[in-house]
């Protein structure tokens, strides 16, 4: 008889070990998932052409120029749509007539932008920054601020945020 009840509360030990992990696993970061989905956005609708993002732990922050406010907040409310999206930080300025660089201008320039990060990687193709690698959240916002002031036509984010 105690052997059964010591088996009986180890087993309910182990139930609600295993549900408490289940359920703190559940909550998971999906922010490759969001940044997956926020690039397919990005280069379907026209609004965000010149729209890039990054995504660290569900908070979306947009950078870059729209034609004008109505994008701009459109461009917000399309991004707080995606799923797992817990916030949005808008930085996207309105600018009408915006002028970007040319590809070896902005090669150059993205080059030594990027060269202090050591797990980063940027190609520049048709006006478009194109982000591989790493980098430390801290470091994220920075850089890109420092990539939009280039005027490129639009930042294709796909780090992994640390």
């Amino acid at each position: 008889m105690k052997n059964k009840r010591v088996k009986a509360f180890f087993a309910g030990c182990v139930f609600v070990l295993i549900s408490f992990q289940i359920i703190s696993c559940g909550g998971g970061n999906n922010d490759a998932a969001i940044q997956t989905k926020i690039t397919s956005i990005t280069q379907s609708k026209s609004e965000l052409q010149n729209v890039s993002a990054s995504v660290s732990e569900g908070v979306v922050t947009l950078i870059g120029q729209a034609q004008s406010e109505n994008d701009r907040e459109k461009a917000e409310k399309t991004i707080k749509n995606i799923d797992d999206v817990k916030d949005v930080i808008n930085n996207i300025t309105v600018t009408e007539n915006v002028e970007f660089a040319s590809d070896d201008q902005l090669r150059d320039q993205t080059k030594q932008a990027v060269k202090k990060y050591k797990h980063l990687q940027a190609e520049v193709n048709k006006g478009i920054i194109t982000l591989r690698g790493s980098v430390d959240k801290d470091d994220l916002s920075q850089l890109m601020m420092e990539l939009n002031a280039l005027k490129p036509k639009r930042i294709d984010n796909q780090l992994v945020v640390e």
